[in-house]
């Protein structure tokens, strides 16, 4: 089910926004920026929450956009007076009194018009969340797919720094200008901005996975990774498959 959270709002300099809801479930949203004026829609940051649950940690907008890209979301042609992208996130089950809660932060300029969107009250597959690092050495639990990129939002295709990527049953150490190629030929219609990301990990299963580089260009990793789910989380979604099933066959 898609509900809105948000319509056409205006978001100061430096000040934030808090979109709410209360699903029973969470898959996606969908978050639209335009800023013909100030000319900086993408920049800003995104915090969502379930409950005390992070599901994304603050996370820059343009990594966000690179995920979406990624996978096929929308392409815009002037990422300064307009962006959108789409946040996957599997499927969270929200427990008795969990509100979703997502707060958007612009960052030096205002946002003139900001929409945001849910897809919720679904089924879908295992919970992730959005992780964003700027050190150069971490971990990530349980990850999925990682890509790389610059604050500054420069272009990355010819960065030959190495990021080495270690999980239990490989390590390898690509250069980032490698990370773009794969990002470029993802499968996708990618166009503005793609020679600014750089595809670092695809895990076909979730893995404790590390990263460790040197760059004076790139100094940005966005993780997704799984998230555990509880017995009740479980019991609570297999209620809901069998709402969904016994009315398809009304």
């Amino acid at each position: 089910m898609l509900v809105t959270l948000g319509t056409n709002q205006t978001i100061g300099a430096g000040a934030s926004a808090v979109f709410t809801y209360s699903p029973s479930s969470v898959q996606n949203i969908f978050i639209k920026v335009d800023d013909p004026t100030g000319g900086t829609a993408y920049d800003h940051t995104v915090n969502v929450q379930l409950g005390s649950i992070t599901l994304v940690n603050s996370a820059s907008a343009w990594g966000l956009m690179g995920f979406s890209q990624m996978a096929g979301g929308y392409i815009s042609n002037s990422i300064s007076n307009e962006i959108s992208y789409k946040i996957s996130l599997g499927s969270h089950q929200a427990l008795t009194n969990q509100q979703l809660y997502v707060t958007i932060t612009a960052g030096a300029g205002a946002l003139d018009g900001v929409d945001v969107s849910a897809l919720i009250n679904g089924s879908g597959n295992m919970p992730v969340r959005y992780t964003e690092y700027s050190n150069t050495t971490f971990a990530n639990e349980n990850c999925l797919s990682a890509i790389g990129y610059s604050s500054a939002k420069s272009v990355v295709d010819e960065v030959v720094d190495t990021c080495e990527i270690r999980n239990s049953i490989s390590a390898s150490s690509p250069t980032f200008a490698s990370g773009n190629n794969w990002y470029m030929n993802s499968g996708q219609l990618l166009g503005f901005s793609s020679n600014t990301f750089c595809r670092l990990v695809e895990n076909p299963v979730p893995m404790n996975t590390s990263f460790n580089y040197t760059s004076s260009t790139v100094d940005r990793i966005l993780c997704a990774s799984a998230m555990g789910s509880t017995s009740q989380d479980k019991s609570q979604a297999k209620r809901t498959a069998q709402i969904q099933r016994s009315a398809v066959g009304r």
